[in-house]
């Protein structure tokens, strides 16, 4: 598969495609004309790399683990890959948590009525004093949301 093939197939640019082969997550034989052929693999290969962009991981990260993500290559034994990977899933989970703790805020809100913020002393919205009502419970590390939080229909 040619380079142009395979930024249609995936939805990148064959710059970015290129650059991941520089980086050494992708590889391209290249013909007698100097074309760039892909097997089709390949488009896994992008497509989990963009996945894990998507995730906020960055390319050198991705690139330490990669081998081991696409069962390429067994170097989970290798400590600095091992933490690699460790160190990723403990930042995603912690991302989870997050949203999953601004989506139950969310919901709760929908439930309730659309919230609007308190009015300051000035007669402004005030952010501040809306954030001061969502408290974060220390012990359980969920959000906490205050019952007299205000609602379009206070």
């Amino acid at each position: 598969m040619l380079i142009g093939e395979l930024a249609k197939a995936t939805g990148v640019s064959a710059r970015a495609i290129r650059h991941y082969e520089k980086l050494g997550l992708l590889h391209a034989n290249r013909s007698e004309n100097s074309y760039r052929h892909y097997a089709v693999e390949s488009v896994r290969y992008v497509e989990s790399i963009q996945q894990l962009l998507r995730a906020g991981m960055t390319l050198r990260t991705i690139g330490t683990i990669f081998n081991s993500l696409m069962d390429e290559d067994c170097t989970l034994y290798v400590p600095r890959v091992r933490k690699a990977v460790q160190d990723e899933a403990e930042r995603l989970w912690i991302q989870i948590e997050s949203l999953q703790q601004s989506y139950a805020l969310l919901q709760h809100a929908l439930q309730r009525g659309t919230m609007k913020p308190p009015k300051s002393p000035t007669g402004r919205r005030s952010p501040d004093r809306l954030k001061k009502r969502i408290n974060r419970s220390r012990t359980q590390n969920r959000l906490t949301i205050a019952d007299d939080m205000p609602t379009c229909q206070d």
